[in-house]
């Protein structure tokens, strides 16, 4: 709810359920328009009978408010009560349940730009809800709805609403071309509850013989119940009959006419006195055709008799079987060779007694002298038939006459170039250039890890190294031995800042220990990363930025009666560090490294000597890391 919505419900008094009773009837005017809100009946059917809605008038689209609930009953439609959520599952009891826009998309709704149902615990407010038709105990909020959005699109949509404080809402819908189609605004006038504030109430939709895909919702305040919404019926030629209902419904026919009563209006029927619609195909409808049952598109009847020549018997056969074989000669396919059984073995309409190759239809085409069911070559002359690769296709039509196999895999390649013979790869793709092609290769990249491994380690198949790091994928993985390390999939597998292939490589660091010579000091920073210890210079510049860094630690970190007293113990600290670093510059390691102990006894939390810091991460930080110097000094 809204500010506006709590501001109706704030040190209010219901009244009797019977006084609000009445006062509701005396809210029942029109909100839309002056329009009687329990007047609509069926939009097509209003919409006809006003003479809005006719078969070529040029008239082709209407709409109009709806204030009537019982619109929808005598039409299919979705009712949404807001009592549960998408899945049907009733919505627990709470004061508000905001869920995604698409809560219910799968009934043919989303709201956008959220689901926001409100429980009003004023029982006020619910009481008018229940008196408009609405549910309780929840209502969507209007105020925080921008729009519902209809797929598949509708033809009618309503809801009920409460609006309060003078506050009027105005709901628009819209085509696919997001055009207007209609808006309907619900208004007053607003009745004073005794105690419930100013309220209106009502039923508010629209009805389209246009397909509304969106409405869009103005609302300062209020609450939405109870969304209805038909699906949108559509009537493809304008002549007022639903396509479900109309036998023709790509031609306008409102009388829908059906002389020969096979389900075709006569509109679109081609045979409109014949039911069976022409049913042997040949162009005649059946009522007029000399061969109604076989097809004759020339109607040709050669002896007159009023039946086509391709239902009489002998009709064109002037000889009447002149070699006596019971076959008019028109149709015999031997006609001057007697052959009652009509043999013709290989279909091409001539007779076995008198065709000169009876097992091939056509006959040597090729005119190689070799009848085409023993011709290699069929269609290519080659009286030799020569066939070098013993495939049974004769080199002349041999698209592959060195592949007996040919082209197995149908890649346009033959076998003896194809680098997958037996896998269609017509790119021949090659990632490695191994020779084998990548449709057929088990290591397309070639990187030692077969396609099958490479999908268990998660690597690429199409990149020898995954990630980068100058090892190829099987490399990592054989050098892992199942220890997981070096891990294909990272270029930095023990996180020192070095790529696994640098270290293996060229530096002969282990890729699998930031730290390869243990001596506290990470391979990437490490001058000598692969013997312990570090060199001189190297760690007299550590010792130096040490006293650097404790200067820069805020004097509060340190122990003292003030901030002097504070500063100096910084400043006696970083000394220590300073001549460490000055002590190691001139190889007296013994000394440096009792300046770092004495460093480190005022750090290191035990009891004697009394530390100078405060407890705190950077001390703990201070004492580790100059207790990794004193350690390293030791290697001199």
């Amino acid at each position: 709810m809204t500010n506006s919505d709590n501001a109706l419900h704030r040190g209010v008094t219901c009244p009797r359920r019977a006084d609000l009773v009445d006062r509701a009837a005396a809210m029942h005017h029109s909100f839309l328009g002056g329009r009687d809100m329990f007047s609509r009946t069926r939009f097509l059917g209003a919409a006809l009978a006003a003479g809005l809605l006719m078969a070529g008038s040029g008239v082709r689209s209407w709409a109009a408010p709806i204030t009537d609930v019982s619109y929808f009953n005598s039409i299919a439609h979705t009712h949404i009560t807001f009592e549960q959520d998408g899945t049907g599952a009733t919505l627990p009891v709470m004061s508000n349940i905001t869920m995604p826009a698409n809560e219910y998309a799968s009934q043919g709704v989303t709201i956008l730009p959220q689901v926001r149902v409100v429980r009003d615990s004023d029982a006020c407010f619910r009481l008018v809800q229940d008196i408009a038709g609405g549910s309780t105990p929840y209502g969507l909020s209007a105020s925080q709805t921008s729009s519902f959005e209809f797929d598949p699109p509708v033809q009618a949509f309503g809801f009920v609403f409460v609006a309060i404080f003078f506050q009027n809402a105005t709901f628009t819908a819209f085509d696919e071309n997001n055009n207007v189609i209609e808006t309907a605004v619900f208004t007053g006038p607003f009745i004073d509850g005794t105690g419930c504030g100013f309220l209106e109430y009502g039923f508010v939709g629209i009805e389209s013989t246009t397909p509304i895909h969106r409405v869009s919702v103005a609302a300062p305040s209020g609450a939405i119940d109870n969304l209805r919404f038909a699906p949108a019926e559509t009537d493809a030629d304008d002549d007022g009959i639903a396509d479900d209902d109309d036998n023709c419904p790509n031609d306008a026919n409102p009388g829908q006419e059906d002389a020969d009563g096979d389900g075709l209006g006569d509109a679109c029927d081609a045979c409109p006195l014949d039911a069976a619609n022409d049913s042997d195909g040949d162009g005649v409808c059946g009522n007029v055709d000399n061969c109604p049952t076989l097809p004759n598109a020339g109607q040709d009847d050669a002896d007159s008799d009023g039946i086509g020549d391709l239902c009489d018997v002998c009709s064109n056969d002037a000889s009447n079987d002149g070699d006596g074989d019971g076959v008019c000669e028109n149709l015999d396919n031997c006609p001057g060779f007697a052959n009652p059984g009509q043999e013709d073995s290989d279909g091409d309409l001539l007779g076995d007694a008198c065709d000169l190759c009876p097992f091939d239809a056509n006959n040597d085409a090729d005119g190689d002298g070799v009848c085409g069911d023993e011709d290699n070559c069929p269609t290519v002359a080659n009286s030799g038939q020569e066939n070098a690769d013993g495939d049974g296709l004769g080199d002349a039509c041999d698209a592959c006459p060195n592949a007996p196999a040919n082209d197995l895999d149908g890649d346009g390649l033959c076998g003896d170039v194809d680098n997958c013979p037996s896998t269609a790869n017509a790119d021949q793709a090659d990632l490695d250039g191994d020779g084998i092609g990548d449709a057929c290769d088990g290591d397309i990249d070639g990187d030692g890890l077969s396609n099958a491994n490479e999908t268990i380690f998660g690597t690429n198949p199409l990149i020898a190294d995954t990630d980068g790091d100058g090892l190829s994928d099987g490399v990592e993985v054989d050098t892992a031995q199942g220890s997981g390390c070096p891990n294909p999939l990272l270029a930095d597998s023990d996180g020192d800042g070095l790529q696994d292939g640098y270290e293996l490589l060229t530096l002969q660091t282990s890729p699998c220990s930031a730290d390869t010579d243990g001596d506290g000091v990470a391979d990437n920073v490490d001058p000598l990363p692969l013997q312990p210890g570090v060199t001189q210079d190297y760690l007299r510049s550590l010792t130096c930025q040490l006293a650097i860094d404790i200067l820069q630690l805020d004097h509060n970190l340190f122990t003292g009666n003030n901030a002097l007293a504070k500063k100096a113990r910084r400043a006696t600290l970083a000394l220590h560090a300073a001549l460490a670093s000055a002590l190691i510059g001139h190889g007296n390691y013994n000394a440096a490294q009792n300046q770092l102990e004495n460093l480190l006894d005022r750090v290191d939390g035990v009891n004697a000597p009394q530390d100078w810091m405060v407890p705190s991460a950077q001390k703990t930080a201070l004492a580790e890391y100059v207790d990794l110097l004193i350690s390293l000094i030791d290697f001199f």
